[in-house]
Parts: structure tokens; sequence; C-alpha cells
């Protein structure tokens, strides 16, 4: 397998995914194997045991197993017919028990023999042999748990896989997995499977279920912040391996409950630990969320397991509940620790994780789907184990394959891109059209290309031509035979040529709205060159004064720049506005022999923001009237006023001179009609009225709201 496929987390999470299935399924068929008995003892309350169709009785009544001679080979007291229990008496009573046990597992190998209760009723003692139809639903749980547990780990793994957070995530997964595996065969396992299997099958679950709490606590010991020094972990770790070796050096040693003890030492640790780093993650509002879901969850699972699991253990040597019920709860812990891993960054995960939870769940579904068709006819299991072989090995194969035709595909769309925006954004209509035709030529390769008139596609000749309408104007083109010849346009190549035809002319209305913009702009610059930067040297020409004279210059070039540079700048209050307004307004009619009186209202009191646009219109506009009224109207008195009324500004500019029709100007000139533009640009609106006795012009504009 390419070591670069591995760098896909797609790939990396269905292929880790299809070994955990493939996995799981043969823990499931080994587990599935075991032989079972013709009879079943099951533990009961208060040191009582049960047997399917009678009892209960007693666990240190004894029973027999009988020959069909009479004899009894076998006389145990009732708790050695138990299909597991684990070791907690002294080493001469272990060793009876062992000794019992083995010799029991033999004589069920043998046939016509009877297990003969306390109450004297025999009952058939023989060992049936294994298969999926008889695999326990508790077993399937604890195995489906295990492969959750191992799916949850990989989801983070393959996100962040150099974070030693996410392997210890994956580690707890791995040895959850391995607990239920144990699990699945305590709860299949019986009498005819032997001592051995169970003593080794329960010591695999000591190790496991150390390893998943270790991994835990060192999680929680050193991320996000490291709480316990890592001396103090190593030897925790020491510890639980003395512990451990030492269960099975001294098999005969009541151990059970020294890992238990050990056990709920670790689950108080881990939840300690748990709850310093919530309290450091207070002040850090992504950990503080994190916790807050991983806290909830870790206190509720680990609570109603010790509760229900360890706490009866300690006190009457059983579960309340079988261990593969409360124990999946822990898979709540591994859910919330993956979304506070990967620190809710859910979304940033791509579209991989969907891809890959559709893989994981098209592979479990074809797994369940062949163990139903095996129970429904009774045949072996033979099928899945290939078939999860040719999966893993076409995984691969199917990722090269798409990233081969994607790149492919991503380069053709890249050609027809750059072909469309040539097309689009070619100077001459006729250069257009040639590269129109040669877009299609490039895309279709015919062998010939001739005009033709059409408005709409269509495939003609019974596919031996295309006919293709212009995007940009003029005859359509007839494409004949595509691909040199060796081929027919199907609906596949209309769909290209529509979306070709989509594309130039989506281009090329953006391109016209890109000139349109540029004619607006410039109009805009030389309407606003007209009536600012003219209306200030206009009145430099009044002035005798040099200096003031040279500040006009330098107040024109400002101008100048703000109109190049467009029409922003900072909101400025209306009252300041109209101020400085007012007085640029009387000096410049005062300096050309014009009076003018414009009182100051409370208009000029107003501090509401009026915007940069809006402010230049209104500059602009009162500099082109006083314009007008210095060139043409040859008044001797000005009278300005302006006025509020809600969300609108009124001002109204009089003068009077000779009027509009005594200048012959009836009709106005540019800097008129280029205020009744600025003014109903900003939705605003503008009165003219003229006469022989002068000219006033009245405003209405929009303004924000005072709040």
């Amino acid at each position: 397998m390419p070591i670069s496929l591995l760098k896909s987390p797609a790939t990396a999470f269905a292929l880790f995914a299809a070994l955990a299935l493939a996995c799981m399924a043969l823990a499931a068929l080994a587990v599935a194997q075991l032989p079972r008995t013709s009879f079943e003892i099951r533990p009961g309350a208060a040191g009582m045991v049960e047997v399917t169709g009678a009892g209960p009785f007693d666990e240190t009544a004894p029973a027999a197993i009988v020959a069909p001679d009479g004899s009894a080979p076998l006389l145990a007291p009732m708790v050695r017919f138990l299909s597991t229990s684990e070791f907690r008496g002294s080493p001469a009573e272990n060793a009876a028990e062992w000794r019992d046990r083995a010799r029991l597992a033999a004589l069920l190998t043998e046939p016509g023999l009877a297990l003969r209760l306390p109450d004297g009723r025999l009952v058939p003692a023989r060992a049936l042999p294994g298969g999926l139809a008889t695999l326990a639903p508790s077993a399937v749980l604890s195995l489906g748990m295990g492969l959750c547990a191992l799916l949850i780990g990989l989801w983070p793994g393959v996100v962040r896989p150099r974070d030693w957070t996410s392997r210890a995530l994956f580690a707890n997964g791995a040895a959850l997995a391995v607990v239920t595996v144990t699990l699945a065969i305590n709860v299949q396992a019986s009498p005819a499977s032997g001592p051995a299997l169970h003593y080794w099958n329960t010591q695999a679950n000591y190790l496991a279920t150390y390893l998943w709490a270790l991994a835990l606590l060192v999680l929680f010991a050193r991320h996000p912040f490291p709480i316990v020094p890592r001396g103090a972990l190593y030897a925790v770790a020491l510890w639980l391996v003395g512990v451990w070796v030492a269960g099975v050096a001294l098999p005969w040693r009541d151990v059970p409950t020294l890992h238990l003890l050990n056990a709920l030492g670790l689950g108080v640790a881990i939840l300690a630990t748990a709850g310093l780093q919530a309290r450091r993650a207070r002040t850090d509002p992504a950990h503080r969320a994190a916790f807050r879901l991983v806290g909830a969850a870790l206190v509720i699972c680990i609570s109603l397991f010790t509760a229900l699991n360890f706490v009866p253990q300690l006190l009457i040597g059983r579960d309340l509940l079988p261990i593969q019920v409360t124990a999946c709860a822990l898979l709540l812990v591994y859910l919330a620790l993956a979304v506070a891993i990967s620190r809710y960054r859910l979304f940033d995960l791509g579209s991989w994780a969907v891809k890959a939870t559709v893989a994981a769940l098209v592979l479990l579904a074809v797994l369940v789907l062949d163990l139903v068709l095996v129970l429904a006819t009774g045949a072996g299991w033979t099928l899945s184990l290939p078939f999860l072989a040719a999966v893993i090995a076409w995984l691969p194969a199917r990722e090269i394959l798409l990233r081969r035709l994607d790149a492919r595909r991503n380069r053709r769309d890249i050609l027809l891109l750059r072909g469309a925006s040539e097309v689009a954004f070619a100077v001459s209509s006729t250069d257009r059209a040639a590269r129109w035709q040669a877009l299609l030529a490039a895309q279709f390769a015919p062998l010939e290309i001739t005009p033709c008139g059409c408005d709409a596609l269509e495939i003609r000749d019974d596919g031996r031509r295309l006919a293709v309408p212009s995007p940009v104007g003029g005859a359509g083109l007839l494409l004949g035979f595509a691909g040199q010849g060796r081929q027919l346009f199907g609906s596949a190549d209309r769909a290209v040529a529509a979306a070709l035809l989509t594309l130039v002319r989506e281009m090329d209305e953006a391109r016209a709205a890109y000139d349109r913009g540029v004619a607006t702009e410039r109009a805009r610059i030389a309407r606003d060159l007209h009536d600012d930067v003219g209306a200030r040297l206009m009145t430099s020409l009044h002035r005798e004064d040099l200096a003031a004279v040279r500040a006009e210059l330098r107040e024109a070039m400002s101008d100048m720049r703000q109109i190049i540079d467009g029409m922003t700048g900072p909101e400025r209050p209306l009252g300041e506005l109209l101020a400085d307004l007012r007085h640029e307004t009387v000096s410049r009619l005062a300096l050309a022999g014009i009076g003018a009186d414009w009182p100051a209202g409370a208009a000029f009191d107003d501090t509401r923001p009026v915007p940069a646009p809006l402010g230049r219109v209104l500059v602009s506009v009162l500099r082109e009237l006083a314009s007008n009224a210095i060139r043409h109207s040859g008044a001797a008195q000005v009278q300005v006023g302006c006025s509020l009324s809600g969300g609108t500004l009124a001002l109204r500019f009089a003068d009077d001179g000779c009027g509009l029709a005594a200048e012959g100007a009836a009709r106005p000139g540019n800097g008129l009609r280029n205020i009744r533009r600025r003014i109903e640009e900003t939705g605003g609106e503008i009165a003219l009225h003229s006469a022989a006795t002068g000219t006033a012009v009245e405003l209405r504009l929009p303004l924000a709201s005072r709040g």
C-alpha cells in the first residue's frame, strides 16, 4: 500500500475502520466456536445458583456427573458447575476447583453422561458444538461495543496523528476493545471450555482494564495542562504491572479483590484529575466548554460503572447487572473525549469525515446483512472475510483512481474556464468570435465547423452535428463529427456546450457591468471636477490677495485628490458640516460683491452623522449654486436658509438676479443638470423657480435619523 494514501484522513480512516471490522469479525467467529453444554447453571441471589428448568439450589449443595453404569466419576458443589467463576479461596481450595473443572470438561466429551442435581433429578451432561447461531446477545453487544470504541478512537487519531492525546485516546479504545472481547468470551464460555481458557481470559481482562484506565489517567493528567508529574504516572504504571504479574505468578491467591481495589482507585484518580483539569480550564472558553461535556460523561459513566460493578463485587462477589450492559456507558466517555480533543472543530475536518463515516457504515451493514443471512440459512460464515479482504484492497485502488480522475477533470475545467474568459474579455468582436470557435474546437475536436443560424443548442443528424448559438453575437456554429469523426454528439456534449454558453454569457455580462462602472466613475470624476474644482478656481479669479489665491489653489488640489480617490471619508456631524458650508458660501459671494444672508438655525446644533458621500453631494451642490449666482445671475443679494423636518434636510438658495430666461438659459446647463442628478441619486428632491426678479432653488435631502 502506498504510504501517501495514509496522508489522506478519509483513506486512513476507511482502511483502519475496515481492519477494525475484520478483527472484530474474526473475534466473533472465534468466540462463537466455543463449545457449550447441554445444561446451564448461572449465579443466583444470596449464595444460590439457578439451573434452567430447576432450582434454585444452594451453591454448596453437592451435584454429580453420573455414568450410564450408575457410577459418579465427579462429585462437587454446585458452584463448580458454573460456566465461569474466579478463584477466591485458599490455595488448596483453588487447586481442587481447578482439578474439578478440568475433570468436568474432559467428562463432557464422553457420551451418555448426566448431571444429578441436589434434588435427585438428572439432566443430560454433554458438550455441544458452537456456532454463530449460538452466539449470545450479550456477547454480540460486547463485541459491538469494542468495535465502536475502536472507531471512536480512530477518529481523532486520523485528524491529529502526531498529537499524543489522540494516540492516548486510541490506546484507550484499543484496550476497551480487548476488554469487550474478553467479556464476550466470558459470556460464551461454558464448563466444556475448561479452566485454562477462563483463567487466561480473566488475566487478559485485568491487563486490558489496567491499560484502559492508565491511558485515561495519563490523558487527564497531562492534557490540556500538565498537573501530575511524569514520575508519578510511571510509578502508577509500575505498580499496576507488578500487581498483574503477581496475579499471574501466584495464581492460587485471592488476587481478584486486589484487582478490584486497584480499578476502584484508578477510577477515583481519573475523576480527580479530570476535576483538576476542569478547574484549570475555567479561564479558557474552549477548554471549559469541552470539559463540561467530558466531565459530565465521565462522572456519570464511571460513577454508574463503579456503583453497579466494582462495589457489588467487593461486597457480595457479583455484579448487579451484567457487565456487558454497564460497560456500554463507557462509550459516552470516548465520544465526549473525541469531541474535546478535536476541540469542537467538527466542521473544519472537511468532507472526508462524511465519506469515512459512510464507508464504515457500509462495511458494518455488509457484515450485519451477511450475519443475518447466515443465521437465517444455517450456513457457515465464509463470505464476509474474503469480502472484507477485497474491500481493503479496493479502497486504496479506488482512492488512486478517484485522484487521477479528479486531477484530469480539474485540468479540463481550468482549461474551459480559461478559454471562456479569453472569449468574454477579447477586445474586438472579431477576436471574440475567433476565440469562441477555437474554444469549441478544443473541447469537441470536430472535423468541421461551419456558420449556421440557430437560436438554441440542438443535436442534429442523429448526433453527427451539434448546433451551438453564439454567446457574443453573430451567427452560430455547426460542429460536425465530434472527436475527429470517432464519436457522435450526445447529451453530455450538449450539457458541456450549454455550460460554456452560460459561462461566456455570465463573463460577458460581468465585463459589461465593469464597463458601465468605469463609465459611471468617469462621469462622477468629470462632474466633481466641474462642480468642486471649477468653483474654487472661479473664486480665486476674484481675489486680489495672492496668499488667498494660493490657499484656494491648495484647496482645489485637495479636492482633486479626494475626487480621484473616490467618495470615501469619515462621517461629519450635520451642524459642523453646515457651519463650514455657510462660511465658505458667504465668503465666496462676498468676494464677488454679492451680499449673503444665511441665518444660523436649529440645524446648526444638530449632531447626527452625515455619511461622506452625502456630505460631498451637499458641498458640491452649494458650490455649484454659488458659482451660478456669481457667473450668471447678476444678483446683489442671496438668501440661504435650511431647516430640519424629521430625517429630511430642506435647503433654499434664492438670489435677486435676472433669472434664467433673461440670460438666455431657459434650458439648464451642465451645472444644474449635475445638481439634479446628484440630488436624485441620494433619493432627494429639487425644485427650481425662476422669474425676472430672481431664481430660487429648493432642495430636500434625506438624512440618517438622530439615533
